[in-house]
């Protein structure tokens, strides 16, 4: 069962049960909570794509009440998770199932386009970025962050090997995305960069038992472990669980310490050293359309 894919919808459902609807995010500043602020400054009507749990954009809701959000996500998990969301915080706001290669929205529909570590997901990034130009208004604003291509491996890789989530992801230089938007008739007005560090202690132990589950399907003959992920999946799960809600939870309590002292670090590089945006694990570039 180990390199079975969860589906998104699954996925979305035990972070829902797991974390909950409230919104983090509403407690945070980083540079690109920073810039979503800056930029979406007396504006009408945003999109967020690939917009997840709809943190980010229930976030400017509530800085930007005047502002009518737009969430668009390929998953169904992840739009009803954004409407349980907004729900929760009696808020408004448009919800979408779909692609961003190809939106249903007229041209020039946005003042304001947003995505956090979403691009990168799609294998046609000049198909993508033709789209989100088209869609945004003349003189609107394009904020992107993607992976860092000089940090390949990071945290977030471990999070996706460990919780089994297969898909497409690319690395950019700042070079690269540039001149994917820089060609559709936009402009670069700001740089920065998010994240030096990101390493949670619980991947450890998750990840050791992961590795166990692909050691023991080895042991078998293909049909055998034909056999056992269809008869064993189930019991997989809840051992799974088990180990994560025990002998687990010591790492969990760590992981809460962990985040809070990250989150501490990650400030004082962002603020107070003030590194070269190319340093961290993801990088942001800010476009407006021409």
């Amino acid at each position: 069962m180990l390199r079975d894919t969860i589906e998104w919808e699954s996925h979305y459902s035990q972070t829902l049960k797991i974390e909950g609807i409230s919104n983090v995010d509403l407690n945070q500043r980083t540079p690109y909570i920073d810039n979503l602020l800056k930029y979406s400054k007396g504006i009408k009507n945003s999109l967020e794509f690939g917009s997840g749990k709809g943190g980010l954009s229930l976030l400017l809701k509530m800085k930007r009440p005047k502002i009518h959000t737009t969430l668009l996500d390929y998953s169904p998990g992840a739009i009803k998770f954004s409407k349980l969301r907004y729900k929760h915080y009696h808020k408004t706001g448009k919800f979408i199932c779909g692609s961003f290669l190809n939106m249903p929205f007229k041209n020039e529909t946005f003042d304001f386009v947003h995505g956090n570590t979403s691009f990168e997901h799609v294998s046609n990034s000049l198909k993508a970025a033709e789209e989100l130009v088209r869609v945004t208004k003349k003189g609107g604003y394009i904020l992107i962050t993607v992976p860092n291509a000089h940090r390949k491996y990071t945290g977030h890789d471990l999070y996706h090997y460990i919780n089994r989530l297969q898909y497409f992801s690319r690395t950019f230089y700042f070079s690269e995305l540039e001149k994917l938007f820089e060609d559709n008739n936009c402009e670069v007005v700001d740089r920065f960069g998010v994240t030096l560090i990101f390493f949670a202690p619980t991947y450890i132990p998750r990840l050791l038992y992961e590795l166990f589950l692909d050691v023991r399907r080895k042991l078998f003959s293909k049909k055998a472990s034909n056999r056992l992920n269809k008869n064993t999946s189930t019991e997989d799960i809840v051992n799974y669980k088990r180990i994560y809600t025990t002998w687990l939870y010591p790492f969990y309590l760590i992981d809460r310490l962990w985040l809070y002292l990250q989150d501490k670090i990650n400030y004082f590089f962002d603020y107070i050293l003030k590194l070269h945006p190319s340093a961290y694990v993801t990088i942001g570039i800010v476009f407006r359309k021409k």
